[in-house]
């Protein structure tokens, strides 16, 4: 014996409209979710940007600031990504000043590290002329620029512009990304609610 079971057309009818309504929505929430990223990777860039973390643009703020972006991870699970993408140029150093790092030299044999206005204004001290090389017994040398005469005939002074070191140790910015993501929720929470209220807006009519 066989029994069929049938749905009526109506019930059918129903089902495809509620499957239709059921897809509409999950279209509505992954795109009020993409615009509440990038409404707060925008909120967070700029909040690092304008130091209103303990970066500034002096310490690389502006670099960060421009790397911070949103990308969808999972339609499905309706996950988005807001921060620095592992590929980025800037994740490492975001990486760094977030957990703390020792950088090493890659080809050189030491790291030139500023230590005046003008010199910190240079890449590198091969983008400053006049230097003298100053070596200094148990201590790291030092590349100065020097007045006529120069410090070893005693006719001349030198300012110290650059150390050579063979590492350079960050010290950790604690929460630098946390603390901008979180002065971000109530942009990024605004922006989604506004974006469902307008499809709830379309829904209705």
């Amino acid at each position: 014996m066989i029994v069929t079971l049938e749905i009526p057309p109506e019930s059918q009818e129903v089902i495809r409209r509620h499957g239709e309504l059921s897809q509409d929505c999950q279209d509505a929430l992954w795109e009020a979710l993409g615009q509440a990223s990038i409404r707060g990777a925008e909120e967070i860039g700029e909040a690092v940007l304008f130091a209103e973390t303990v970066l500034t643009p002096r310490h690389g703020g502006a670099g960060l600031a421009g790397s911070i972006l949103a990308w969808p991870l999972d339609r499905a699970a309706l996950l988005y990504a807001v921060g620095i993408s592992a590929d980025s140029d800037a994740a490492v150093y975001a990486g760094a000043l977030e957990r703390g790092a020792t950088i090493y030299p890659r080809t050189a044999k030491a790291l030139a590290v500023p230590l005046t206005a003008e010199a910190r204004l240079c890449e590198s001290p091969r983008d400053m002329p006049g230097l003298t090389l100053i070596p200094r017994k148990g201590r790291p040398p030092l590349l100065v620029r020097t007045t006529k005469g120069g410090p070893r005939s005693g006719g001349g002074t030198f300012v110290p512009q650059w150390v050579l070191v063979p590492s350079v140790s960050l010290r950790r910015y604690a929460g630098w990304f946390t603390r901008a993501a979180l002065a971000a929720r109530e942009a990024i929470q605004d922006e989604f609610a506004a974006r469902l209220a307008e499809y709830v807006a379309r829904w209705s009519t």
